[in-house]
């Protein structure tokens, strides 16, 4: 692989203000590929800094406000005067685990692609009618992060109401901008329109080389992706004796929500999704077509009952209570 200097700007937030171990995992692996500037949204004691040291250039933490994109454009800003130095700049954050495998497979692949930014999934955004990569990994080559249209857009990064403007304004907007302005785009992965790293896929992509697993799709499942329990289970299996694994666990059972195992059954077997085909292939356990059966015999009464009711996580909550699963990814 071509020796190209890259910077990047880590983006980092922490309810504690602290730096986890998975954190420090993610960024030894990077420091091997870039000098970093770490930014921190969190108000950071000196012990925390004392981790950063070994792998970063320099490190930021002062509270802001402004999202992963406000550190993006702190980072972006304490290197001003270095960029010409720099082959491609590059933004990551902590909203994922991993790498799970190494890096320089994902940068050899897109070493040889024409482009002039790229990430690891290119998504299609349907309330604006727009693509996008993904914010969470971006590598920006010189003919972009040095175009006057990215320092435009930098400086125009505020603080926002809600995080969905945040994906609409800076990650949707970015693509585009940087589009219009005649740059040219690429991913990893192959662009689609279904956000693979919220769903099931996020598993497959895995196996196919991706070496990040985003944690919005353990903690909130946001595309209420059905009996997602399974493939966790069967992740953890797979990974249960690796370092990362613990490190990832650890930090889920810190941060997430006491309510957060909830999502890992959602098994969308309420209202009129029962008809749709796609859901077919979910019922194939006993426990789920009692479920299925229950809500169809009863009609339009029991079509309103809350996803939470489910016999699966029902009968979980109660083994786990009486002490029957001591892995990890039941503490």
């Amino acid at each position: 692989m071509k020796s190209a200097r890259r910077l990047a700007v880590f983006a980092h937030w922490d309810k504690d203000a602290v730096v986890d171990p998975y954190v420090i995992h993610h960024l030894k692996a990077l420091s091997s590929l870039c000098d970093i500037i770490f930014v921190s949204d969190s108000k950071l004691p000196e012990e925390e800094f004392e981790k950063l040291k070994p792998f970063t250039l320099a490190q930021l933490a002062k509270p802001h406000g402004e999202y992963d994109f406000g550190s993006y454009k702190r980072g972006w800003l304490h290197a001003a005067d270095m960029l010409d130095d720099y082959d491609e700049l590059v933004f990551i954050n902590d909203s994922c685990f991993g790498p799970f495998s190494p890096l320089e497979d994902m940068w050899r692949a897109m070493e040889e692609r024409e482009c002039d930014f790229w990430g690891m999934l290119e998504h299609y955004h349907t309330t604006v009618d727009k693509w996008y990569v993904q914010s969470f990994f971006l590598v920006f080559r010189k003919s972009a992060f040095m175009a006057p249209v990215f320092a435009e857009f930098m400086h125009s990064i505020k603080r926002e109401g809600d995080k969905g403007a945040v994906i609409l304004n800076y990650e949707v907007g970015l693509s585009h901008v940087l589009r219009s302005a005649g740059l040219k785009a690429d991913s990893f992965f192959p662009k689609t329109e279904e956000n693979m790293t919220h769903e099931i896929s996020a598993f497959d992509l895995l196996d196919q080389g991706a070496p990040f697993l985003k944690k919005a799709l353990l903690t909130t499942n946001p595309l209420r992706t059905p009996m997602l329990i399974d493939h966790l289970e069967a992740f953890d299996e797979k990974h249960a004796g690796e370092a990362l694994w613990q490190m990832t666990l650890a930090n889920l059972w810190r941060t997430a929500r006491s309510n957060h195992r909830n999502h890992w059954f959602h098994g969308r077997m309420a209202r009129g999704y029962l008809l749709h085909p796609k859901c077919l292939r979910y019922k194939e356990r006993a426990l789920r077509w009692i479920n299925y059966l229950s809500i169809k015999l009863g009609g339009i009464t029991l079509a309103f009952i809350p996803w939470k009711i489910n016999l699966r996580r029902i009968r979980f909550d109660l083994d786990r209570r009486a002490g029957k699963y001591d892995t990890p990814l039941y503490k």
